[in-house]
């Protein structure tokens, strides 16, 4: 019964998923605001123009619902939206990179780790960063993280639309590899860094907030009030092809 209910809910998630994906061909902005997770269980404030920070599950408040299977993590960052760079990247309980979320081309990268030194990449089509106030702003970020797939939100402070939406139909797990139990259970070796050491145009600013959520009301919610676009994409977004992607980004 158990694995059953499992198995309904991710089938619930892919159908409200789907249904979010068919709508955000219009490339977005939308008036539909994610909501916060229920509980909060970390909060960070970086140094002004910290190029990086990293989150530890096992400096976090523990999850006090089991229902609450899911992590969100809320942040604001300047960005050069002429350069590439990590985002977020995941690390397991053995301290190995599991997945790498990489900002380029207006849009998002994930990068999957078999291994150190085997990998594969999955271009968001949906544009997710825009300003008209030249390759630089500050954009206000809400990524939502779970076994199964993610669900983020992005607004740039300096353009006065709605939010810039996406979902992604796989999440933080990959077969055997269970990185989002280590970070559910604050495994003591498993982390998350945000940014990236080097200056490559990419600064936090203001605090990093960390929720625990419920996948199923998350879906839930998007379901009964996503909304229509507020406004047509500000400037048209082509794709990289799979090869122009893997070569700029190496």
């Amino acid at each position: 019964m158990k694995n059953y209910l499992k198995q309904a809910a991710t089938l619930m998630a892919m159908l409200v998923l789907s249904m979010i994906s068919f709508f955000s061909m219009a490339q977005g902005p939308y008036s539909y605001n994610t909501p916060n997770g229920t509980q909060q269980i970390a909060q960070v404030v970086p140094v002004y123009n910290e190029p990086m920070v990293t989150l530890r599950p096992a400096q976090w408040a523990a999850i006090t619902d089991s229902t609450l299977k899911g992590i969100e993590i809320d942040c604001a960052f300047h960005m050069d939206l002429s350069k590439k760079f990590p985002v977020i990247t995941i690390f397991s309980a053995t301290g190995v990179k599991a997945l790498e979320i990489n900002y380029f081309n207006n849009t998002l990268i994930f990068r999957r780790y078999k291994n150190p030194t085997d990998f594969y990449d999955y271009q968001l089509l949906d544009p997710l960063f825009y300003t008209n106030t030249g390759n630089s702003g500050i954009w206000n970020f809400k990524i939502y993280m779970t076994a199964s797939f993610f669900w983020i939100q992005s607004k740039g402070q300096q353009v006065p639309i709605g939010n810039f939406l996406t979902p992604v139909y796989f999440g933080v797990n990959a077969l055997t590899d269970q990185p989002m139990k280590d970070l559910l259970t604050r495994g003591s070796n498993a982390y998350i860094q945000i940014g990236a050491p080097a200056e490559v145009g990419f600064y936090l600013r203001g605090n990093i907030t960390v929720y625990a959520f419920n996948p199923t009301d998350l879906m839930v919610n998007i379901q009964n009030n996503f909304s229509n676009l507020t406004g047509s994409s500000p400037k048209p977004f082509t794709p990289l092809s799979d090869d122009d992607a893997y070569e700029q980004l190496n």
